[in-house]
């Protein structure tokens, strides 16, 4: 027909020149189809752009994906009715149906193909600390970057496994203590009665079982970087002897009547805040101070999704996968909290990769391998399906939690969470854990 001129396909999101216009924002924020016998008397009689193209009558279709429209089909005639009979009508229908599924897929692929760029220009630029699209996480990287060459205390903040380990490596890589060695120490998971003679080392003789000189942290990380993660576990008892040791600039190993001089710079690192443990009386003051002279704060996952597609594409990378995720796959992704955080979906990418079947990784290959309470759990605003649910989900997990901080000493574990070890014992006894968790920590 030669009165039909124009078949336009608009993306959502277009700067084109009807994407301005009254008839395909319609079209876009909504999910029916529009068709216009005749504009001249209709409601976009006064639309300028649509009558300069000449048209008389349009008909208009959503490009839609599920529930989300991703842009339109748009045809255009130049007499006053529809350049489309009844039959033709009801295959449009269907054509922008698949034209829909097609237009997502390409969209993703644009979307992976660019994240896959942004990915290989992180990994080549070494001034980046953390592979992150996210701004609240690039204004923290800036920062960290301009801190990294000072010899200024920096505590870092965030939940578990987001990081906060990571980003210390890198700080050590860019100043002056580079040149030794980058020593960790988790001042949460070590007994209190072990965690002086680590930190400060000991001498032969200085309490029983001590056979050997031995050096601590300190000592190790001499001409370096020593980093105190979970500095907000340590006792008070400690953080007195730690002061002193930064303030001084020396050690005095137990057993030892000597001091020990050291040239070491302190990075910290906690999930609690540490402006909280002061004023509750669990924190030294001068001692924070001294550790937070410049505090760098990361986000957990589910506060910048935008960098679960980064992370995930990276870990397929480093890991040699040649598989891809699927689009629904995608979705499901981004939907997740992670309350694990970078590690947790570092952990469930490589179990999906290893179970995927094709070379698509799927929704249900990052479900398989899951505890069965865990894939079928439906949790709501409570935490669990009931209040008692997650009453018990949450002691379970603190339990857990004081058992691995303190490598399965129950009576410290019961110091960690308030209770005596009677308490503790029978709160193993409920969950049917005591055995299988002690077993698992002595290994």
């Amino acid at each position: 027909d030669e009165s039909f001129q124009t078949i336009t396909a608009i993306e959502s999101g277009s700067k084109r020149e009807w994407l301005g216009e009254s008839l395909v924002q319609k079209i876009l924020a909504g999910s029916e189809p529009i068709f216009i016998q005749n504009v001249v008397g209709s409601a976009f009689e006064s639309n300028r752009s649509l009558l300069a193209t000449g048209f008389l009558s349009i008909c208009a279709w959503p490009l839609r994906f599920r529930s989300q429209t991703l842009g339109a089909l748009v045809i255009g005639s130049t007499l006053p009715r529809s350049p489309l009979n009844e039959v033709e009508h009801s295959n449009a229908r269907l054509y922008t149906s698949i034209a829909g599924h097609f237009l997502h897929a390409y969209l993703q692929e644009a979307n992976l193909r660019g994240q896959m760029e942004r990915l290989q220009r992180l990994k080549a630029d070494d001034d980046q600390p953390l592979l992150t699209d996210n701004p609240a996480l690039l204004a923290m990287a800036d920062l960290a970057r301009k801190v990294a060459p000072s010899g200024l205390g920096v505590l870092i903040q965030g939940e578990t496994r987001v990081g906060k380990e990571v980003l210390a490596r890198w700080m050590h890589g860019k100043s002056e203590a580079a040149k030794g060695p980058f020593v960790a120490l988790n001042c949460g998971a070590i007994p209190e009665n072990l965690l002086e003679s680590i930190l400060f080392g000991h001498k032969r003789g200085a309490f029983t079982g001590a056979l050997s000189d031995q050096k601590g942290k300190f000592q190790l990380a001499h001409g370096g970087t020593l980093f105190l993660d979970e500095i907000g576990d340590m006792p008070l008892n400690l953080q007195v002897k730690l002061l002193r040791a930064i303030q001084e600039r020396r050690i005095e190993p137990l057993g030892s009547a000597q001091s020990i001089p050291f040239e070491v710079r302190i990075l910290a690192a906690s999930h609690k805040k540490l402006k909280d443990l002061v004023t509750d009386g669990k924190f030294r003051e001068d001692l924070y101070y001294r550790l937070a002279e410049i505090t760098l704060e990361i986000p957990p996952l589910r506060e910048r999704r935008e960098d679960i597609a980064l992370l995930v594409s990276f870990f397929l990378e480093e890991a040699g996968s040649k598989k891809t995720i699927s689009p629904r796959a995608w979705e499901w992704l981004r939907t997740q909290d992670w309350p694990g955080n970078v590690r947790e979906l570092l952990s469930a990418t490589k179990r999906a990769a290893l179970l995927a079947s094709g070379d698509q990784i799927e929704v249900e290959d990052y479900r398989a391998g899951l505890p069965t309470e865990v894939r079928v759990s439906k949790k709501n605003w409570l935490g669990g399906t009931t209040l008692k649910e997650a009453n018990d989900a949450f002691l379970r997990e603190k339990v857990e939690q004081a058992l691995e901080r303190s490598a399965g000493n129950r009576r410290l574990a019961a110091e960690l969470l308030g209770v005596t070890p009677r308490t503790l014992f029978r709160y193993l006894e409920e969950f049917g854990k005591s055995k299988s968790i002690m077993t698992e920590l002595s290994q």
